[in-house]
Parts: C-alpha cells; structure tokens; sequence
C-alpha cells in the first residue's frame, strides 16, 4: 500500500515584473553586479599578483560582464537594434577570451600565430 505523502506549502508567486521592466533589468548598458571580492580579484589580475582562486573569479565576472552567455538580440525598432548591437559588441569580447581559453596551443605552429 503506497503511503501517502504530506502537501508541501507551496511558496508565495514572485511578484511579475511588466515585459518593459523585466528587459530594463537585463539592458546590456546596466552594470554588471559585482562585489568587493570581485572588483579585488581583477586589480590583482592586472597587477600580475592574483592567485589561482582570484584569476579564474576575475575571468569569471568578464565573462558574466560581457553576457556571452546570455542571447544578444533585444526586440524593438531602432532603440532594439541599438541595445542588439551593444550587446552584440560585449559578447564578441568574451566569445574573443573564450575563444583563447580553448585554444589548443600544442597544434599550432609558429607561422599560425599572428604577430602584430
């Protein structure tokens, strides 16, 4: 005989946000929340003094920075294809760091790396 089990209490439903709201939240202008420890881990990164911990939280919080993650197109006439284009341009700049984290530098050779 199968037992029967007890009713959770269901939560309270989140307040809903207004479609204009909710997009305002995720502009791609607003700055990317941070805290102390982050914005501590990135002056050590550029000052050659971060630790293991500290470099792959600083790579981390770019990463988020640049939305590469998140999907770049914003609907809306031309104020949308603005907002597409600026987020377009911040994930080009993590795909980039992305792009040469993965890299398999075993396989290149020494004429496949461009020199500026």
């Amino acid at each position: 005989m199968a037992t029967r089990r007890p009713e959770r209490e269901q939560p309270p439903p989140r307040p809903r946000k207004s479609p204009a709201a909710a997009a305002a939240a995720h502009a791609p202008w607003m700055p990317t929340a941070w805290d102390p420890a982050d914005a501590l881990a990135l002056r050590r990164v550029a000052a050659g003094t971060a630790n293991s911990i500290e470099q792959q939280r600083a790579i981390k919080w770019i990463m988020r920075c640049s939305g590469v993650h998140d999907e770049p197109y914003r609907p809306g006439g031309e104020d949308g294809r603005r907002e597409t284009d600026f987020a377009l341009g911040a994930a080009n700049v993590g795909r980039q760091i992305a792009k040469l984290c993965s890299v398999d530098l075993s396989k290149l050779r020494r004429e496949d790396v461009e020199q500026p």
